[in-house]
């Protein structure tokens, strides 16, 4: 975890409230995570939040007695965590995993660290100490990345040479986790999608096939599949097929839509510049164009199925609104429409062939106009 996606953090849990800091025990399957964690120094009933990346959301919180706390809940895959403490808002990254998970240390040792992956401080069973082995084989070459890209912004080196330091580093994230002692684990999936654009889909094939079914079978290990195995749709080619749930649990599917005009739309709650598009834009060209054979569908790549509810109540969209409640980052649609960034637009024809897809730069009202003469 990267120092900036640690500060992003930091501020991003400085806005929750903690409404609810009555522990629960959440376990009803038999794979469960619990985190014991002793941490001196730290005021007494200080408010700690559990974070799940995967999510993007607290799923858990507590208070702080005698210095200790616990965490306890229902484990399918392994998640990358973070515990977030208000007493100068510490935080310690770590993975939750089957079983117990231990943290003991201090609250000056945490602002000593802070950002610093050198210090690792929850012990687990089996992907912990695999990321703490992780990071410490990377550390040298991430450094020298930092040091490159200073060098890269003051002119000394050039872009290229700073590139070259970022494709060592797909190398070496490839070279450690196709390693038959590291494969077969959340963790090196997790990094696996994480690294993908600069790893050779030969080379994710080769890795993809250690895995256990387990994990092929897993969100991520289906992502995984389905990006070594499509370069993204283009334009000329027939749309990939979508099945997915509308905001009332009516299943939609883009077959359906044959005869007409589709305008798909990528977008997700917490994309801003989604969000107004989807207030001006939209609307305009489904009022323009409703009598045309032209409906537009929106995807969600929402993985709160809560969020994306609330905020398509409150855009009132007047078109069909689905989502399979996936991240983007891992979602098998997404990857094979080759969606990277959101929002992302295509146009497809009655035939379900994609005849556009739009870039950032393009005025979506004018092109709509110029394809739909």
């Amino acid at each position: 975890m990267t120092s900036k996606s640690i500060n992003f953090l930091i501020y991003y849990l400085m806005f929750l409230v903690f409404i609810n800091c009555t522990k629960t025990d959440k376990t009803t399957k038999t794979e469960f995570y619990q985190i014991n964690a002793t941490i001196k120094g730290v005021k007494e009933n200080s408010k700690v939040a559990l974070f799940n990346y995967d999510e993007k959301k607290v799923i858990d919180t507590t208070i702080i007695k005698h210095g200790k706390f616990y965490f306890k809940g229902n484990l399918e895959f392994p998640f990358q965590a973070a515990i977030s403490i208000d007493d100068e808002w510490l935080m310690i990254p770590f993975w939750a995993e089957k079983g117990e998970i231990s943290i003991n240390t201090d609250k000056q040792t945490i602002i000593k660290f802070r950002g610093d992956d050198s210090k690792y401080f929850a012990t687990g069973k089996e992907i912990n100490p695999l990321y703490q082995r992780y990071n410490e084989f990377m550390k040298p070459s991430q450094n020298i990345k930092g040091e490159k890209y200073q060098l890269m912004k003051k002119g000394i080196i050039s872009e290229k040479e700073f590139q070259q330091q970022i494709d060592t580093i797909f190398k070496l994230v490839f070279q450690f986790f196709n390693d038959e002692s590291n494969a077969d684990n959340y963790l090196s999936l997790s990094e696996m999608i994480n690294y993908r654009e600069g790893i050779p889909k030969k080379d994710l094939k080769i890795y993809y096939n250690k895995l256990s079914q387990k994990l092929k079978d897993s969100p991520k290990g289906k992502a995984l599949y389905a990006y070594f195995t499509y370069n993204g749709v283009k334009v000329g080619e027939i749309a990939p097929e979508i099945i997915a749930k509308n905001v009332n649990g009516k299943e939609i599917s883009l077959k359906d839509y044959r005869g007409n005009y589709v305008l798909l739309d990528f977008w997700a709650s917490w994309c801003m510049p989604c969000i107004e598009e989807i207030k001006t834009t939209l609307p305009i060209l489904h009022k323009k164009y409703q009598s045309d054979n032209f409906k537009i569908i929106s995807f969600s790549s929402d993985n709160d199925t809560e969020s994306w509810i609330k905020k398509s109540a409150e855009l009132n969209m007047a078109w069909d609104n689905i989502s399979n409640n996936i991240s983007a980052n891992i979602n098998p649609i997404a990857i094979k429409y080759g969606v990277k960034v959101l929002p992302t637009r295509f146009l497809i024809d009655p035939n379900g062939v994609v005849i556009k897809r739009f870039t950032d730069e393009e005025d979506l009202l004018i092109e709509i106009d110029k394809l739909m003469k």
